[in-house]
Parts: structure tokens; C-alpha cells; sequence
């Protein structure tokens, strides 16, 4: 029989901003077009829901990604899949995944794994505040080997009101950057 709760419970899930609940339109709302990525630009004739996914010889194919949650016992069962565009990044419906599959097989896990792709702070955040253990690396970007300094490792001179390079020295400007 429906409790007095029931109505609150309604009015949370509507309110829920899942990826699966929104039909794959996770994170779209706020974002601008961006001019440089391809899949904003090109649409295919044939099939208007794919998405340029990767190069081959040059030239971009077409095509989505398959998203599985796999048991991880011997027999390696598929448990859920789901099929997204390809130019959904790999870990946005992970965590609605994962939760929609415990639901549904009424599964408690005790661990989760994933390579680095699914290995996002927000991701292994939830999973462990969940009481599941999260077995996938998290990459420190700020360690990966660059060719290119970022902000962070110049640092500001407040007398001289410039920002130094790692070298010690003052970059001057090429005017090789540009405002449109």
C-alpha cells in the first residue's frame, strides 16, 4: 500500500539527472556547440544517430559504443548493455550502469573493476561512498609527460606583475595566440 513517502520518492527520481533517464543526453543541457568537434558539425545521411568515432586512414568512421557490465565469476555473463553514441565519453554512464544492474538482479557487489577510462574522480567517489570497492586506476594528469607547459607551472611575480616560466625567465608575447 502506498505511503505518505510515496510522493517524495516520485518527486526525487523526476528530479534525477541520470544519464539512462535522459536518454543519453547526459551533460548536453549546459554545453555550447563547440566548432571544433566533428560530430557537432557532420551529420550522416544514412544513419542521423551515429557519430564520427575514430580515424581510419584519414577519414572519420561512423558509429556508437557498447557499454557492458559483465559478472565476474567464470561464466563472464553480460548482465546489462547499453549502447550510447560515440561521442558519449566512456565513463559517463558507468555509475547509471552499475546501479540500474544491482537494481535489477538484486546484486550487492563488493567490488568493482574498470580500466582508466571508467577510473574518474567522480566515478571511484561513488562507488566508495556506495561501500563498494572501486579497482580501477585513476591517472594524475598533472604527472603525464607534456610537450607543452599549462598554466600551473608558471608562477606569478606580484612586484613585477608578470609570471615567470619553470626556466626563470619572463615569456614575452609572439602574438601567435590570437582572440577571434
Amino acid at each position: 500500500m502506498p505511503g505518505a513517502d510515496d510522493g517524495d520518492l516520485v518527486a526525487a527520481n523526476a528530479a534525477h539527472k541520470g544519464f539512462v533517464s535522459s536518454a543519453g543526453r547526459h551533460g548536453t543541457e549546459s554545453r555550447t556547440p563547440n566548432p571544433n568537434k566533428m560530430s557537432d558539425q557532420v551529420v550522416n545521411r544514412t544513419d542521423p544517430d551515429a557519430c564520427p568515432i575514430g580515424q581510419l586512414r584519414g577519414s572519420a568512421r561512423m558509429g556508437y559504443k557498447a557499454h557492458y557490465v559483465v559478472e565476474g565469476g567464470k561464466a563472464r555473463v553480460i548482465l546489462t548493455a547499453l549502447v550510447t553514441k560515440a561521442d558519449v565519453k566512456d565513463s559517463q554512464p558507468m555509475l547509471d550502469l552499475l546501479w540500474r544492474t544491482a537494481f535489477r538482479w538484486g546484486l550487492k557487489p563488493h567490488h568493482v573493476t574498470g580500466d582508466s577510462v571508467y577510473g574518474t574522480i567522480p566515478n571511484v567517489k561513488a562507488i566508495e561512498q556506495a561501500g563498494i570497492r572501486a579497482y580501477m586506476p585513476v591517472i594524475d594528469y598533472t604527472r603525464v609527460k607534456r610537450t607543452l607547459f599549462c598554466k600551473d607551472d608558471f608562477s606569478y611575480d606580484g612586484d613585477r606583475d608578470v609570471y615567470v616560466c619553470p626556466a626563470g625567465q619572463i615569456p614575452r608575447n609572439t602574438g601567435a595566440r590570437k582572440k577571434l
